[in-house]
């Protein structure tokens, strides 16, 4: 499957068989990968609740503003001003939890190819024989069991630290789409602070 030369991981050491915690390790690697990209997911979900809370709130006092005359315009643009320095830093706690979470996420992926490669499921896999003869196979024309995509991403990188930089730097993934519309939503909940205290403070002179 693979072209030129064959470089053995630093990590592996040759024997007669593999390791026998492989696949235990394996089971870890998964269970930390899902779990991990629930925290992910979770970090984003409730950090863009509370930016949608905030805009709602600026959003309420502005209209409060204008039609309750009777409420201090200095109270309520103080309000504003607080809201609009609370967004950003709520969005900047956001993505900060995303990223550990994201970046704990990669490092099972790659734990995980790994194993995978220890165990010999990145290449041929030794099947029972009636299974070969029995029917055809789904993939038949696959090269590898793991996922292509997946072997052609762990191949790409000699270290867990390099497949971690890329996909920080990938722009279509996960990540980087949670964290333009974390900062999104927390500039949005700036301008529409700073704005709307500005209104209150010359538009009810």
């Amino acid at each position: 499957m693979n072209q030129g030369p064959i470089h053995r991981p630093a990590w592996a050491s040759i024997g007669a068989s593999e390791n026998q915690h492989l696949p235990e390790l394996l089971s870890f690697a998964s269970t930390n990968w899902g779990r991990h990209t629930d925290l992910f997911l979770r970090h984003h979900e409730n950090g863009t609740k509370n930016l949608a809370a905030i805009l709602a709130t600026e959003s309420a006092i502005v209209g409060v503003a204008f039609a309750q005359k009777s409420i201090p315009a200095a109270f309520l643009a103080t309000l504003l001003v607080i809201l609009a320095i609370v967004g950003p830093m709520l969005a900047w706690l956001t993505i900060s939890s995303c990223r550990r979470s994201f970046r704990a996420a990669m490092e099972s992926v790659f734990l995980v190819a790994k194993v995978a490669w220890a165990l010999g499921l990145t290449f041929n896999v030794a099947v029972n024989e009636y299974r070969v003869s029995a029917s055809e196979g789904p993939g038949r024309d696959d090269k590898s069991l793991y996922g292509p995509r997946w072997v052609n991403d762990s191949l790409k990188h000699t270290t867990c630290e390099g497949f971690i930089t890329a996909n920080f730097a990938n722009r279509w993934n996960t990540y980087f789409l949670a964290k333009v519309t974390t900062l999104t939503l927390g500039v949005v909940a700036l301008a529409l602070g700073l704005i709307g205290a500005s209104m209150i403070a010359f538009g009810r002179r």
